[in-house]
This record gives structure tokens, sequence and C-alpha cells, in this order.
């Protein structure tokens, strides 16, 4: 199989990673290209040389050979972008994406160790990449061959163009998979004669960075087995060696067991116990994997148990899980709560091989039997009962004037008396409580109405915990009756329904790429139920809520607690879920309005990654009468410091020290010529400047940036990252950014630090934050500066940071920013705006996103907005995005986004759906309901504000505005956007009328004004650029609009003054109110006795009122009678 000569730089860089310097460098002078050589053997030997300075700190070597180094990049410069060979010494009319990825890691080591004019050629080879080298979303061979070939592997390592993450990346792995890997071995491309051991080496090294462990060792083997061997096979599989952890190398046996995994509830690893936390009676499997084996090796792998004096001895047997071969033991089950010991013993051609010793101790559950005494002051009640628990006693608590109940271990300081009746009543601030059946039986009552009690049979006590001998609760579990016409809503962001009765959810923040269903990047462990009640359990830890799904009448709540004691706590709020939903963020954290040009609409892409995109896409929404007012850039950064702008050259600074805005400098070729000229273009065009962050110091896959690495050592130095257990650096152990380290915001000298470095942004004039992420924390003893474990951060990490981020730019603008983020806990409302994550371009996802808002409020959470039309993947249809638009200029905010590159523009910017579909109505369409959302920003802001102040949300079910009509317990897909408007989006494709529900009153259609008097159901026509909005009688709006006067009309994106402000009545019999909008202005409106209209405020108001409600004797405005014009639906009132 004839390949290039490629062994050399391969040995050296062997070498290196072997620290012999002096050896490398013998081999760098022997083998400096010459002008014969072509582009591979230049682009290896500069990348082999930048290595060397990198590694060794040998700056000489740039002295004794800068005419070779200068010769090479002038080759490279000139040669990249033609027709050369591959790595396999092929093709040579063609240019290859792998010779691609090798110049690239020479030009950027050359620019990491000074070399920094080679960044133009850098930028403009990636351009080249996405631009001619992607096909059907993957990496492709070459321009001329759109298929697949193992080569493109080297992009990924030793090269570093891409990350095994990147999205073509995975996708071209996929095809390798599907189309080169074969039961005789795996193929470079298609077409070739034999299998090749080099190509499945490869795959190896791509899947052991990438984390699949099993398929990393699996393709090993492949290797391993192949006969063909190139003349660097051995060097390549040395390097590769190196690379890999322990579990790859033949050299030492070891066994891997990880008790707990990473404390993934929706993903064990094939090497963790089961279950993680063993009950008494559970049957217990253990599970490990032997590394350093070859596969079909005979193995002997026993069990060592002991639990007292006793140990047993027990065979392990060989299985295959989740495509990994692993060994499982079962260990038994245990009837008493003494220490469980327990390890791993194999033996391999004779040798024996001990794993770590793992220790548990077993966990019983107990629960309380019946409350006996009880004592009550002005301010407290306590009930005692006993317990399972050895004759010991639990005491409850409920706070008189609180919101309080909970359960404690800890005894009170009080007299308590013996509960002596049948039946003793309570009477407390809110509600009352009554003990019955001797103890057996709590209710909670709302007058003479039973709206929470404890299950009435004594199959399930109404406490219940988890806890081993030593007094450690793991977990403590309440069972409620749940009458079976009882619904329940909130439980944070949630996609799948709005209403819950039957399902099991937990609380656990998971960043779910795609199809969400129960899992959530914000769960909030708070329900509303239909009731009459919200019941909020106060904790960070993982929580599951069963809705009556195990059995029909019960609610069970359990929370893992891991504390030496006894101490749960609720929040119990009495009312309709208005009333509810607003004690519940009284108690968590007020909602915090965000500055009123949040609520124009917005516009982002990860595509726009330079100044040049950014300003044209401002172009476009100008000319096209487009109002935007937020622009997101994501593809700003270096993508490896985060806070540096791509192409900008600066001199490398120690960790310690900072950059200001002067010390950069943005050359002209550069992608980001003027970061403050372009957040000063984006200023005078009415937009603000939000730019993304993540909480990470991100791994490169091996891969060096100067900063980054000074940055991190300093990091770590300093402790400023998350730990593990034993006091490590914690790396992220899976899923996005895997083995990244993690921000530790608790620790305000990191915090000091990381935002120091982020200062120039706020100076130069960055608006705010898309803070990504934050889904990070995986087990249970990782640690953080404040004494917080994993237990208690897993959820709060979000939030801790988002906040972070949102004190840095509100601070430093005067409460003029905001973050807008993915994740969050209870309290996310404090730290506004938050989106629905990343959905795909389908009418499901939108009707998913649309639940996901609808549950948020429900949750506390106002400021929530989505991707319109989904983001991952190809544009939506015009269908799908129009109708996606219509919802979202009714939704708290309104935004647009797409994914990374690809081989066609995926911006979901109106203009560039219509140039891909030839449909100019993604252009009309959009337009309309972007200046309909300008039309309504004074209306808007008014009911955002009464939102935050109030705690409702701006956005709301049905069942929020009307708990006591059961019709609309079902409904998700209709909602109130404020008070006054009810909004019925069309989420099915093709449909072009939907059933609307009209509760009790009569509803004006917004833009046709027909009345429809309810309660019915009734069809509604709804063409393709229709959404049926209603207004309820008795409403005022407060709009912007032009001199038309019309919905949708072209106003800009100006949010400080208006064009003409616009009163819209819809009076009834009565009318008295006052009104206000995001300008501090002031609307006063009265119907006198002689039904007249009085309007007292801005002197320039037009007043509308629907012609059939259009039956007073006139309209005055400040004491001044206006002139009336007749529309065909409205009349037009004006002095």
């Amino acid at each position: 199989m004839k390949v290039k000569e490629i062994h050399t730089p391969f040995d050296i860089h062997y070498d290196q990673l072997e620290e012999k310097q002096e050896l490398a460098q013998q081999k760098l002078q022997s083998s400096v290209p010459t002008s014969s050589n072509d582009i591979i053997d230049w682009a290896l030997w500069l990348w082999a040389i930048a290595e060397q300075v990198e590694r060794f700190e040998d700056t000489f070597l740039l002295e004794e050979y800068e005419q070779s180094i200068q010769e090479g990049i002038s080759f490279l410069q000139n040669k990249w972008d033609t027709p050369q060979s591959n790595v396999w010494d092929q093709l040579n009319d063609q240019i290859h994406t792998s010779t691609l990825g090798m110049v690239y890691a020479a030009l950027l080591g050359l620019k990491n160790i000074g070399y920094t004019s080679v960044q133009p050629t850098i930028t403009s080879l990636r351009d080249s990449i996405f631009q001619y080298h992607l096909d059907g979303g993957m990496l492709v061979r070459s321009r001329e061959i759109k298929e697949v070939s193992t080569d493109l592997l080297y992009t990924v390592m030793p090269f570093g163009l891409f990350s095994p993450e990147d999205l073509v990346m995975v996708e071209a792995v996929k095809e390798m998979e599907d189309r080169l890997v074969t039961k005789e071995g795996v193929y470079r491309y298609r077409g070739d004669t034999q299998p090749s051991s080099e190509s499945a080496l490869m795959l190896s090294w791509y899947f052991y960075e990438k984390g699949t462990t099993n398929k990393a060792k699996m393709y090993f083997d492949i290797a391993e087995k192949t006969p063909e061997k190139p003349e660097y096979y051995n060097t390549l599989k040395s390097i590769v060696l190196v690379y890999m952890e322990e579990q790859l190398k033949q050299d030492e046996i070891t066994i891997h067991h990880q008790p707990y995994g990473n404390d993934n509830p929706y993903d064990q690893q094939v090497f963790e116990r089961k279950p993680r936390n063993p009950e008494v009676g559970d049957n217990v499997y253990v599970f490990n994997q032997v590394h350093g084996v070859e596969k079909g090796e005979e193995i002997d792998v026993h069990l060592k148990v002991q639990q007292g004096e006793d140990i047993r001895v027990i065979p392990s047997t060989l299985k295959e899980l989740q495509g990994d071969e692993v060994w499982e033991a079962p260990l038994g089950d245990f009837e008493t709560l003494d220490p469980v010991m327990y390890w791993f013993e194999a033996t391999v051609k004779g040798k024996k091989v001990k794993s770590d010793i793992y220790h548990f101790k077993p966990l019983k559950k107990y629960g309380l039997t019946r409350i006996h005494s009880y004592y009550e002051d002005k301010n407290i009640l306590w009930l005692q009962g006993d317990t399972t628990y050895s004759g010991k006693s639990i005491y409850m608590y409920f706070e008189k004037q609180g919101s309080q109940f909970g359960i404690t271990i800890d005894a009170p300081e009080i007299n308590l008396l013996k509960i002596e009746s049948e039946d003793l009543h309570f009477t407390l601030q809110n509600y009352s409580v009554t003990v019955q059946e001797q103890g057996k039986r709590i209710q909670l009552y709302k007058g003479d109405q039973v709206f929470l009690q404890s299950y009435p049979e004594e199959t399930f006590p109404l406490v219940e915990w988890l806890q081993n001998e030593d007094g450690f609760v793991h977990q403590v579990c309440w069972n409620f009756h749940s009458p079976l016409e009882e619904r329940f809503f909130g439980l944070g962001e949630r996609y799948h329904k709005l209403e819950y009765r039957g399902d099991e959810i937990d609380c656990y923040v998971y960043n779910q790429y795609r199809d969400q269903g129960s899992r959530t990047y914000i769960p909030v462990p708070f329900y509303i139920s239909s009731e009459g009640y919200g019941l909020h359990l106060k904790t960070e830890h993982y929580s599951v809520f069963d809705f009556a799904h195990h059995f029909s009448d019960r609610l069970h709540i359990r929370c893992d607690i891991a504390s030496s004691t006894l101490n749960q706590k609720f929040n119990l709020f009495i009312g309709n879920p208005k009333q509810v939903v607003a004690s519940f963020t009284e108690e968590t954290g007020e909602a915090v309005l965000p500055p009123v040009w949040a609520f124009g609409p917005w516009m982002s892409s990860n595509n726009w990654d330079r100044d040049s995109i950014v300003r044209e896409q401002v172009k476009q929404t100008n000319d096209l009468q487009i109002p935007s007012t937020v622009l997101v850039m994501e593809q700003w950064s270096d993508e490896a410091t985060y806070y540096i702008f791509n192409d900008a050259e600066y001199e490398v600074k120690p960790g310690n020290e900072v950059h200001r805005y002067d010390d950069y400098h943005f050359p002209k070729w550069g992608r980001w010529p003027d970061p403050k000229g372009l957040m000063e273009y984006l200023h005078d065009n009415g937009l603000k400047a939000i730019l993304w962050q993540i909480p990470i110091q991100k791994y490169l896959n091996r891969q060096h940036h100067p900063q980054k690495d000074n940055d991190e050592a300093f990091m770590i130095e300093q402790g400023y990252t998350v730990k593990d257990e034993d006091g490590n650096p914690y790396r992220m152990p899976e899923g996005w950014f895997k083995e990244s380290l993690l921000m530790d915001f608790t620790n305000p000298n990191g915090s000091k630090w990381w935002f120091d470095k982020r200062k120039y942004l706020l100076d130069i004039g960055v608006d705010g934050f898309k803070t990504d992420g934050g889904e990070f924390v995986f087990g249970r003893n990782t640690t953080f500066y404040n004494g917080s474990t994993g237990h208690d951060m897993r959820n709060q990490y979000p939030n801790d940071y988002i906040e972070a981020y949102y004190r840095f730019a509100t601070d430093y603008h005067n409460g003029d920013a905001l973050t807008f983020s993915r994740a969050g806990y209870t309290g996310a409302q404090t730290i506004p705006a938050h989106w629905a994550g990343d959905e795909r371009s389908t009418f499901d996802a939108f009707r998913n996103s649309l639940i996901a808002g609808l549950s948020s409020g429900i949750s506390g959470i106002s400021m929530w907005g989505w991707d319109l039309a989904g983001f991952n993947g190809d544009i939506p249809t015009v269908e799908l995005f129009i109708r996606s638009a219509q919802m979202a200029a009714f939704c708290p905010i309104m935004q647009y986004h797409a994914e990374s590159k690809a081989e066609f523009n995926q911006d979901r910017t109106p203009w560039n759906i219509a140039d891909r579909t030839g449909d100019e109505r993604a252009i009309s369409g959009y337009r309309y309901y972007a200046n309909l959302r300008m039309n309504l920003l004074p209306y808007i802001y008014e009911q955002a504000r009464k939102a935050t102040r109030t705690g409702v949300p701006l956005m709301k079910s049905l069942f929020m505005e009307y708990p006591d009509d059961t019709k609309v317990y079902d409904i998700f897909d209709q909602y109130f956007f404020g008070e006054n408007l009810m909004v019925a989006p069309i989420i099915q494709e093709g449909a072009e009328e939907r059933e609307v529900y009209f509760p009790e009153g009569e509803w004006i259609h917004l833009f046709t004004n027909e009345s429809i008097t309810g309660p019915c159901y009734r069809k509604v026509k709804a063409s393709f650029m229709d959404i049926p909005v209603y207004v309820k009688k008795g409403t005022i709006l407060v709009s912007n609009l032009s001199e038309e006067l019309k919905w949708g009309s072209w106003v800009g994106n100006d949010t400080t003054a208006y064009e003409v402000p616009t009163l819209h009545l819809y009076p009834g019999k009565e009318l008295s109110q006052c009104v206000s909008d995001h300008l501090g202005n002031e609307w006063k409106v009265k119907i006198d006795e002689n039904r007249v209209i009085n309007v007292v405020g801005i002197e320039e108001t037009r007043v509308i009122i629907t012609k059939h409600l259009d039956h007073y004797e006139k309209v005055t405005l400040n004491g001044y009678p206006c002139e009336k014009l007749e529309r065909e639906n409205d009349s037009i009132y004006y002095v």
C-alpha cells in the first residue's frame, strides 16, 4: 500500500512526547525539507519544529532554522490552495482535507511561537474548509470527492483542525463506520483494496479523545490484527499509546470500577454499582472492566465481599454492555446494616491483580407511624411522631405566619402535650391543620375544603427516609393522597406536556441536545395544584415528583439530602395559581425586569464569525425595514480563551495579568479589525450587542494556545477551578467540553480574576452576555471553594455562574444589561433572561418549545424565549418560520438563531430563508411580525413590568387565568400574553384553521375586530400570514404605530420615542383605567355618565375604538373634543 514518507516527522513527535529533546533535534536537523519536497513534507516538518520550540522552550532553534522556516511558510502560503497529493501519495490533482489539516497544524504551531503573520492564511484555510470541504453536514475527503476517507481523522488528532465533538466530524465518522468498516477491517476509502491498520488505529485514537473507550479499544484491537502495516505504523501506534490513558495500554493490567459513575441519572457507566446506593434487601450487582488485556485472552475475575467477619468469593461473568466487555458479579442482598467492603481480583497468565477496595453502608427505610404529641405558640406548630427507627421520634413543624413546613429529627426545646382526642384542629394564618385517627392522618384545610393530606393507608407513611447505621440520611420521601381530579403544573421548563398527572418527573439540570422530553435545562422543584395550593421543595439536591404515576391516588415526592441529620423543608402557598406563583417568587427572589431594548426582536446566528458579516446582516435588516434591537454574536472569540477576539494580536501575558483593549492589535485583514468600532456601529443602528460565553477553561485535545495555557496554569495554581474529591482540578467527565476545567464562581478571588480578563469587553460597549451551558457538575464529591459539593451544586451551579455574569454586566452598565441563559434552577427569575435551548426546526419542536415557555412561566421564570423555528440542522420551511415568528411576536423574548456553519448558509434570517427557498413570504411575513413587535412594545413593557412586580408570568397558560374551568387544564396551545391578549398560535403543519377555546366574556380579534362571546369552542380561520389573537373586552392597549395607524407598520427600532402613540380601546359599559408605557408616560381613560370617553395623556395620542364597541357620544383628549375618522372595522379619534 503506497504511502507518503511521513515516519520521520512522526518519529520526531514521539521523541518529543517522550521528552527526548536531543534525539528529536537530531532528527529535525537531518530532515529539513528542500525545494524538491512537497506540501506534506513541509507542513509536518514545520509542525514538528514548532512543537520542539513550544515543548522545550528552545527558542535558539528559531535562529538556527530561520531561513528554512521562512521558506516553509512561504511554500505553505503559496501552495495550500492548490492541488497536492494526500498522505497516501494519491490523487495529486486534488485539494485534500487531511493535507489542509497538516498545513493548519503547522501554521498554528508557528503562530504560537511568534510567527503571527501566518494568521491570515489560517483564517483563509478554515474558511475554505467550510466553503468547499463539507457535504451533507459532514467533512469530506477533498474538494473534488464528496465522500469520506479515514485520513480525515488526522484533522482531529494530532493536528487539531477539528475537535472530536465538532458536528461535521461526528457525521463524517458515522459515515466511515457505515461505509468503510467491515468484518475484514477498516478501509481507507470507498474502493480501497485491503483493510488498513492505520485507519483502524486512527479511529481508535479519535474515539479515545471523544471518550468512547469501548470503541477505542475495539479499533485498537482491529488495527493490531490487520496484516498490512505501513512503515510508520509502529511509530504512530507508540504516539497513540502515549496519548491514551492506562486503560488502553498493553503493558499494565488494571481493574476499573466506579461505584457511582458520574452520578448521571440518565446515563449509567458500564463499570458502576447497581444500585448506586444499596438498600437493605436490594440485589446488588457490581461491574468492572479489566484493562491491559487482549480481547479473548483467558482471564479469571473474582469478587471478594466482606460484611462483618464473613468473606465471600464470587465469580464474575464476562458480558457485553453498551458495546463494552464488562465483568459482572452479584454482590447479593444484605439484610443487616453492617458496612460492606468489596474488591476485585483478576488472574491473567498466572499474574494476580487487585482493584481498589470499595465500601458502602446499606440504607434502611424508616417511616413516621403516628403523631402523638404537639406544641404550639403564636409562631409555630410542632407535632411529634413515633417512627420505625428504634423508637425514635421525628418532629413536623408548620409556620403559623409563614409558608414553611417540614420535618426534623432534632428535638426542639419545648414542652409537648399528648394528643388525647380522636381529632385535633390547629388554625394557622392561611390554612388549618387537623390530626385525625389518633395521629395516623394529617389533613390541611382551606376553609372547610381539604387541599393536601397524608396518604390514608398505612402502606405509605406520610414521611419515610433512607438512613445507614451511622445516621447518615440519603433520601427523604413524602407520601400524600391525591384525589383523581387533581392536576399538577410547573416543575420548571418542561417540553413534553403542560400537566403532569400520571408522570414521574425529576429535577436535575441537564444538557439534553434536542428532543428533551421531560428532561430540562431549568428544573424547579415547585408545582401548582388544581386543588388551590403550590408546593416548593426547598432543596438544591436531586428530587423526583411522582404525580400518581405508580399509584393512581398517591403524590410521592423524594429528595436526596446526603446529610448527617434528618431535615427537610417545603414552602406551602395557598391561593389561585397567580397568587401562588407570586408568593413563590417573593420567597425565592423577585423577578427582575430587563431593559426595554430586550423586548424588541433579536437577531442571532452561530455563523456570524467576522465584522464584515455582522455589518452585512445589519445592512440587510435595515434595507428590508425589518426591525431588531439586539444582535447576538457567538463566533467572536478565539475559541480557546473565550475572551479574546479572533485574529487579535497581542503579547502573551502571565496568567495573573490582564489585557486591556489597547493591549490588543486588531489587524485590518483579521475577522474583527475594529471591535470597538463595531460596537459603536451597532449602537448607532439601534442595536445592543450580546457576546457568547461559557464558564470553562477549554480542553484543546492536546493542542497548544499560549495565553490559554498560561491562564489555565494560573487558574490551577490559585485553586480557582472546581475540584474533584481529592482536591485536584475537576475535569468534566462527559458530554459537551469533556475534559475541560470548570470555573468556581464561589471563589471571590477567582471570580474577580475571571471578570478582570473580560472587563475590556464592557469598556468597548458590549451590553450583555449569552451565558451558555452550566450543566457541567458531575459527581457527588466534586468540591467547591465555599465548601459545597457536587450534591449541592449540580443544580445550583448555573445560577451561581449566570448571576456572576449578570452582576458583572449590570453593575458596569448601571442595570442596562442582561444575560441570556440556557440553564438555571430555583430563583432563575432573578437573573433574566433565558431561552429554551437546542431544538430542531420542526413543528413538533415548535409545539414542545411553546409548552416549555408556559411551564417556565408557571414556575416563576417570566423572561423566556426560544430560537424561533428551531436552530438545528437545515433551515426551516417558510411555513414553520412564519408560524413560529407569529408566536414569538407574542413571547417575552423574540429571537431567531442558527447553528454552526455547514455547506449551505443555515442562518434563520428572513432574507436567507427567502434566498434558499425562493419564497419571499419569509421576508414579508417576518417583517410584519417584527414590526408588530415594535408596535406592541409599549404594551409588552408595561405588562413585563407588572409581571416582575407581581411575580405573575408575562406568558401564562389558560390554567393560570381560569383555574376553576377544568376545560383549560389540558390546553397547551393557547396562552395569555400579558393580562389582555389571548394567543392561539398555529402549530400544525398545513393548518389554516384551528379550534380555540374562549373563556367567559367577550373576545375581540386583534386584527379583524371580530367578536366572540364565551364560554365556547370555535373553529377560527388563520391563513398562512395570520395568527388568532384576541383582546379581552374592557382592555386598553398602548401601541406605537406609523401614520398609517395599522398593525405591522414600520416604526423602526427606536425604543426611546414614538412615531404615533396610540390607544386601542375595547370598552365595556364602564371603563376607568390608568395605563403606562416604557417611557414613563401615563394615560387615564374614563367613561363618564354621559357616555363620553375622556382621555388624559400625550397630546399626539390617537385613539382607536373597534367599530362594534363604538357607541359613545364622543371622545376627548386632555379636555379637547376629538375628530373622528371612520374606517372599515374601527374609528380613529384625534385632536
